[in-house]
């Protein structure tokens, strides 16, 4: 195993230097790998590399540096962390190839924590609200259109019943007035007996006024079809 130190470097996020670094670590293990051709009266070996781990220690500009570095600009800040460490790499001569960096965690300094969580917070909430809305407009908009649909297919059927009743009574009034065409006095005497029958119908008390008198007749027709009810209950 190998180990490689180095203090120098900066490293950048979209172009704008973001950090110092003031030190890293390299560590390597490697076997041989046999290389030996059938034509070779000896045996020859290729040194190989199988894996490397290090250590990246930096000083974080906090003047220079976006907030969103400590979030969304990870991506960028690997990047850069990337090729700056592959370029140390070469320097070394090590046969190494960085094929990725990932940053699982990143802290901002003491002094913006505070005001950095609130940030972190303020976004958070910003993206829950958003999704909540969206949520419930995937709910409230089918539920107003199916209200919608409901009201104008109400609309419809009253319509059709409004129409269909307005016809029915323009035929009727059709009929009744070739009927009255035919015979006046007797459609007029007609509709006059039907005009008594569904006011009558519907009273229990009838006022009379007599001819010729300052009197009026009263018929409790209440009180007289309940004694006819009790006759006949009796007869049974």
């Amino acid at each position: 195993m190998a180990t490689h130190h180095g203090k120098e470097g900066v490293v950048k996020a979209g172009g704008t230097g973001i950090g110092e670094i003031t030190g890293f670590t390299l560590e390597t293990t490697g076997d041989v790998v046999e290389d030996t051709a059938l034509t070779d009266a000896a045996k020859s070996f290729l040194a190989g590399r199988t894996s490397f781990s290090g250590t990246l220690e930096m000083n974080y500009d906090e003047t220079d540096s976006p907030q969103q570095t400590l979030t969304v600009g990870r991506e960028n800040i690997a990047q850069e962390v990337q090729a700056r460490l592959q370029s140390y790499l070469d320097i070394y001569q090590t046969g190494l190839l960085v094929q990725q960096v990932n940053i699982e965690k990143t802290d901002p300094p003491a002094a913006v924590k505070n005001a950095f969580d609130d940030v972190v917070a303020a976004r958070e909430d910003k993206e829950r609200l958003q999704n909540e809305a969206e949520r419930y407009a995937l709910t409230i908009v089918p539920e107003a259109r199916g209200q919608a649909q409901a009201r104008i297919r109400g609309a419809e059927a009253y319509k059709e019943e409004v129409v269909a009743k307005a016809e029915g009574e323009v035929d009727r009034f059709n009929k009744l007035l070739e009927e009255y065409a035919k015979a006046p006095e007797v459609t007029r005497d007609r509709l006059y007996l039907d005009a008594l029958q569904s006011v009558l119908s519907n009273s229990t008390k009838i006022m009379v006024d007599v001819e010729g008198g300052n009197n009026l007749l009263y018929l409790p027709l209440d009180k007289i079809m309940e004694e006819n009810k009790k006759k006949g209950d009796d007869d049974e």
